[in-house]
């Protein structure tokens, strides 16, 4: 009887690994799927930019440009990759922010304020690009001057400490539907007019098995503000450590 009970324990303990496995399996098949429909977005939008330019003799603007879109190919392509060092998510970021320079001349300043004890802290790839690429979408126009700030910090939230990222830039609104769905009041119907915030959000859902890591505001007079929390533990570390939290 003692050797069936201690055979028949390493059966279901057996079970719960593969279970727990499968579970992971889907949850990063889910956000592979994710990712790959954030970075076309980004790579023809490039595109037509270089195809525009062409039509407008540009040649020099278009090899400048063309060099730095090829450092952010490098980097969004990187196999394999499910978080990054913040340092390293912003140094992308000023890469491609640096493109839109190309584009956009003085019409734009951007500051970012990231201390030194949070540059190594673990952020998903392409966040805050996705947000960046948001703004000058949606945002920005030749004939107006836009600011864009990042503040990151480590601050308390929901009983833990996290990565508090904040994005202000100023111009127009975010549509009120598009807040009542990424804030949690309504879903479904906005995909097309916020199909990277959507996505961005249903990566930090499967990510960290949390709903309340991204609020986005419109601020008064003008402009708008996103608050991204980032947790420090991965959902496959949680994940796995789910049957012993459970005793």
């Amino acid at each position: 009887l003692k050797q069936a009970y201690i055979t028949m324990l390493d059966t279901i303990m057996k079970l719960k690994v593969q279970e727990y496995e499968q579970v992971i399996q889907l949850k990063d098949s889910e956000l592979k799927y994710m990712h790959m429909q954030l970075k076309p977005h980004f790579f023809l939008n490039a595109l037509s930019t270089i195809n525009s330019m062409s039509y407008q003799n540009k040649n020099e603007e278009i090899r400048e440009f063309v060099q730095v879109f090829s450092e952010n190919i490098r980097y969004m392509f990187k196999v394999g990759l499910h978080t990054v060092p913040l340092a390293e998510e912003a140094e992308h970021v000023e890469k491609y922010l640096k493109m839109q320079r190309i584009l956009y001349g003085e019409s734009f300043y951007f500051y970012f304020d990231i201390p030194e004890k949070v540059k190594e802290y673990p952020v998903p790839q392409m966040l805050l690009h996705t947000f960046i690429e948001n703004i000058f979408k949606h945002v920005m126009n030749v004939n107006s001057f836009v600011t864009i700030f990042l503040q990151c910090s480590l601050e308390e939230h929901g009983g833990e400490m996290m990565l508090k990222n904040v994005l202000q830039n100023s111009g127009k609104y975010f549509p009120e539907e598009v807040l009542r769905e990424i804030n949690g009041s309504e879903e479904g119907g906005t995909e097309q007019k916020g199909i990277g915030l959507i996505h961005t959000k249903k990566i930090l859902s499967i990510m960290y098995g949390r709903e309340d890591l991204l609020l986005l505001e419109n601020e008064k007079p003008e402009g708008t503000k996103i608050t991204i929390w980032i947790p420090h533990e991965l959902y496959e570390r949680r994940l796995m450590n789910e049957p012993a939290d459970r005793g």
